[in-house]
Formats: C-alpha cells, sequence, structure tokens
C-alpha cells in the first residue's frame, strides 16, 4: 500500500499535519553575525479572544494592563495556547454589533499605541484563518529605539451609508471632514466617543458609476485627513459576523502642527 495517508474526500475529518519545525537561520559561508529583525504577530480569534505570538513577556504583561484598563468586561482568563498566550475577554469585542463597536475600537487603539510606543511597529495584516469567527492576524516588527509617540483615530464603514471615526477628532479636523463630503452628507453627530457621519443614498452599497464615487469619497478623506496631519497607518478586517468590518487606523505625531513634515509608515 502506498505509504501516503488516504484522504476520503467525502470524511468530514481533515488530516492532522505535524507541527512544523523551523530551523534557526545562519549565514552560510560567513562568519559575519546575522541581522535579524524581532518580529511578533497579534490574532483576534471567535469574538473574544487576542493572542500575543513570540512578543516579550514584558510587553505582553503591558498589553494585558491595556485590556484590562480598556475594555469595560475585562480580561476573563489568561492562559498558554501552543506558542501563544491568549486572553478571553469579557462580552464580544470582535464580534459585529448593531449597537457599535466603539469599546472595541478604543481597546484597538490602545493596543495599536502600546506597541508602537514599545518599537513595535505594524508591518502587515494577512487573513491567515479561514475559520468563521476570526480576523486578520497582524505582524509587527520591532525597531529600537521606538518611532515617536502619535495620535490615532480608526476609520470605519458602518453601514451601507454611515462612516464612523472613533476617538471623536478635534473640532476643526471633524469639521474639515464633513465639509469634504459636501451635499453628500445627510446628516452627523459627534459626542465623546466618536464621529458619525450619514449619507444620502447608499454610497458603501454602489452600483455602476457610483462605486467610482466610493472611490472618489475615500481619497477625499485620506487627502482631508492628511491635510491635518495623519497619515494610514493599516487597514485590515476588526470584526466579523453577516458583514465583517475593515477598520483604516491612522496616526499623526503628537505635537505635529502645520508646516511640520508628516511620517509615513
Amino acid at each position: 500500500m502506498d505509504q501516503k495517508t488516504a484522504f476520503n474526500s467525502d470524511s468530514k475529518e481533515l488530516p492532522v499535519a505535524p507541527r512544523p519545525v523551523f530551523p534557526a537561520p545562519s549565514a552560510a559561508g560567513s562568519s559575519a553575525p546575522l541581522f535579524r529583525t524581532p518580529l511578533a504577530c497579534i490574532t483576534l480569534n471567535h469574538g473574544d479572544r487576542i493572542r500575543f505570538i513570540n512578543l516579550p513577556e514584558p510587553d505582553v504583561a503591558a498589553l494585558r494592563g491595556v485590556v484590562q484598563s480598556t475594555w469595560p468586561k475585562g480580561i476573563q482568563k489568561i492562559a498558554p495556547y501552543g506558542q501563544a498566550q491568549e486572553l478571553k475577554l469579557g462580552g464580544w469585542p470582535w464580534r459585529r454589533t448593531l449597537a457599535g463597536f466603539d469599546d472595541s475600537r478604543r481597546l484597538l487603539i490602545r493596543l495599536l499605541e502600546t506597541l508602537h510606543d514599545r518599537g513595535w511597529v505594524l508591518h502587515g495584516a494577512i487573513d491567515l484563518s479561514k475559520k468563521e469567527h476570526d480576523t486578520d492576524t497582524l505582524v509587527f516588527r520591532h525597531q529600537s529605539p521606538p518611532p515617536p509617540s502619535s495620535d490615532w483615530l480608526v476609520v470605519s464603514v458602518d453601514d451601507y451609508d454611515k462612516l464612523r471615526i472613533v476617538s471623536s477628532p478635534p473640532p476643526d479636523l471633524a469639521a474639515a471632514v464633513i465639509g469634504c463630503f459636501g451635499p453628500a452628507v445627510k446628516r452627523h453627530q459627534m459626542d465623546n466617543s466618536h464621529l458619525e457621519i450619514k449619507f444620502h443614498g447608499y454610497p458603501f452599497c454602489p452600483s455602476g458609476t457610483d462605486e467610482v464615487n466610493a472611490g472618489v469619497m475615500l481619497l477625499a478623506l485620506l487627502g482631508t485627513l492628511e491635510a491635518f496631519g495623519f497619515t494610514l497607518y493599516a487597514n485590515f478586517v476588526h470584526t466579523w459576523g453577516e458583514r465583517p468590518t475593515d477598520v483604516l487606523v491612522l496616526h499623526r505625531q503628537k505635537g505635529w502642527a502645520p508646516g511640520m513634515p508628516i511620517w509615513h509608515k
């Protein structure tokens, strides 16, 4: 019989792959020390969990403190999960709900800010898990010294006709963002947690040439934010549900003023 394991396509059980072993890289034929950038990743799983992979314990401890102080329902459980440390949070921070996601997005901002201030810069995001309740894997690289501290915003399209910015932008920036969309704005509201803009029609469920208009709106928004020093840091899937939610994360150097350079990642 062939030594390869047979796989029955009618079976619902998938073959279990052996755990991969990653050999340490070596500088073949060279005695020079090998330069390696420290890398780590974070995953948001099952609607209520965060997994830290390859982060040093002092950084993980700092992130645990951020979760405990920022997420209203706190941490229910901390435990190893394979080669990761997993936090199980109270409630469902990564599940899409009609009630809004401000607390979840504030937590996201604080996690990214803490990592950034400790030298962990987002390197990219990728959909590694095709499970229904998982979101993108966030990959970070470490740099020393850390980059300058930043102010942070999260932008999302929350429905076919709504755009939200968390946390609330300064009044002058909020007015500029609302103004950049002109008569397309039906109404808006702003409080201490967010700015929400509701548009006429359904610009984020477009058809025909309206698909182009949605792109024009995005460019107008990014251009307006950059005029106030905010540049795009990352975009990734943040929550799962019937319509998974992508977010744009933007930042600007603290103390930025018009005329100062903008630090792109």
